[in-house]
Formats: structure tokens, sequence, C-alpha cells
């Protein structure tokens, strides 16, 4: 079974159904849809009441708002040893992409795929062409949550926990799935690549300011220790310099967020 956890704050409707609508096109798996609510609960549950003669679906409401500590609460509701994927309100799904990729996913750990926006006709990012284990670490920077499938016959799902200071609603608000990459990399689990689309999403131009530069400091710090946290730090900003606003002040973000963030 595929175990599909979504956090949604209930403010994109007509991008929640589609989601909806492209899990009624998958045929010959079985799905469960675990929806955290975090706000405007009716209009979610309305919503989610068109589909529940046509899909297993779990609504669980919170007042907590954080997309990792909603995750984290959908993970205690899956049930069984199963295929867990992060899905979002606006991102939908090619029609069978289940039943096409589960002897992928099945054989693997942790599997990642690609992300296609059909209405621009283009990837969401620069994907490598060839299969691959991800050998290096640094390759699990690149990786979005909604291309993430964890098979939980060969992953402890106790081991599934996002840090809950990251993601959007936390002090830091990004970068909580490539810290779960990273802590589950550490703990021996192997994560293999397959260059296939797997998910659709808006591709969206990315600009990054003082803010966002901070806090890619912070998760460098909270992977890496202080020398490896400012080499990587200052690595992406000259990556990312045609992308930067205020050039000197963002650089001088990323390094504060690398130095100001306490480990636990």
């Amino acid at each position: 079974m595929f175990s599909l956890i979504l956090a949604t704050l209930g403010t994109r409707e007509s991008e929640l159904k589609r989601l909806l609508n492209s899990l009624l096109l998958q045929n010959n798996v079985k799905l469960e849809l675990i929806v955290i609510a975090q706000g405007n609960f009716e209009i979610i549950r309305k919503i989610l009441n068109e589909y529940t003669d046509q899909l297993d679906i779990r609504l669980i409401k919170t007042n907590e708002i954080g997309l990792s500590k909603a995750r984290n609460l959908g993970l205690k509701h899956v049930q069984g040893e199963n295929i867990v994927v992060f899905t979002d309100d606006d991102c939908w799904y090619p029609q069978n992409i289940f039943e096409t990729i589960r002897t992928k996913v099945r054989r693997s750990q942790i599997s990642t795929f690609q992300i296609f926006d059909p209405k621009r006709n283009e990837l969401f990012k620069n994907y490598p062409i060839d299969q691959a284990r991800h050998k290096s670490i640094f390759k699990s920077f690149k990786v979005s949550s909604i291309e993430i499938f964890i098979n939980t016959e060969k992953v402890d799902i106790k081991e599934l926990s996002f840090d809950e200071e990251f993601g959007l609603g936390a002090k830091y608000p990004s970068g909580e799935e490539n810290t779960l990459l990273l802590d589950l990399m550490k703990k021996g689990n192997s994560i293999t690549y397959y260059p296939e689309v797997v998910v659709f999403h808006k591709v969206t131009e990315k600009v990054f300011n003082h803010n966002d530069l901070y806090v890619k400091g912070a998760f460098f710090r909270r992977n890496f220790n202080v020398f490896a946290s400012v080499l990587l730090g200052t690595g992406f900003f000259v990556r990312k310099l045609h992308l930067v606003d205020r050039k000197i002040d963002s650089f001088t973000a990323i390094l504060k967020g690398s130095l100001s963030y306490s480990k636990k």
C-alpha cells in the first residue's frame, strides 16, 4: 500500500480537488491518504467528503502549525509496512504512476524520482539522466519532498521523523526533506534515484533573499560541523549568485545562519 501524507491549510481548494482527482486515476494499487488539516477544517472536510466513497481517506485535525509537525503527526497514523509518500495540495499525479513505479520502490529502501510541469512542458529542476544510488550526501540537497518514496518494509518507520525546527511554519522554513534524507543516510539507509516523472507541480522561478540564505546557513550547520557548514554555505552562495539579491547582505546572512544555529 502507498500511504500518502498530506499537510494542508485548506487554502487551495481547486488544487486539492485536482490532487484528489489524480488519485482516482491510480489503478491496481492500494492507496491511503492521511490528511492533516492545520486550518479551515470544515472546508477541507467538505471537499474530502466528496471522495470518501472512492478513496481511503483519514482526516486529522491539529491546531499546531508547521509542515514538519504535521508530517510527523501523519507518520504516526501509517498502518502497516507501506510505501510512504509526502504529497502537497498543489501537486498531482500522472495516471497509474503508482502502479508503474511499484516494483522500483519495493526493491529500494528510499527512492527519488522527477517532478514535471505539464503546463510549461519542462522538468522542475535539472535531473541526472541515469539511474544511480546516492553515493554522495550532497545529492540529497537537491531533492524535493514530493519526489521521495520510502519503503517501510526496508526502513524502520520509527526512523522517519522530520526536524520540526525546519519546514514551512517553523523557525527555519525550508530544508526539512533534505535534513530527513541526511538523517536516514547517516543511519545506513540507501537512496536510489530513478530518472522517471512521478508527480506534477508548477515550476516556480527562485530568487534567494536575505532570509532564504540565513535558513540555508542554519540547514548546513544543523547537518555538519562549523567549518563544513561555512564552506558549504559559501559554495552555495557562489553557485546561486545570479539568483541572489543584495549580495553582500545575503552572504552575511548565510554565515550568520550557520554560526548562530545551536544544535540540541
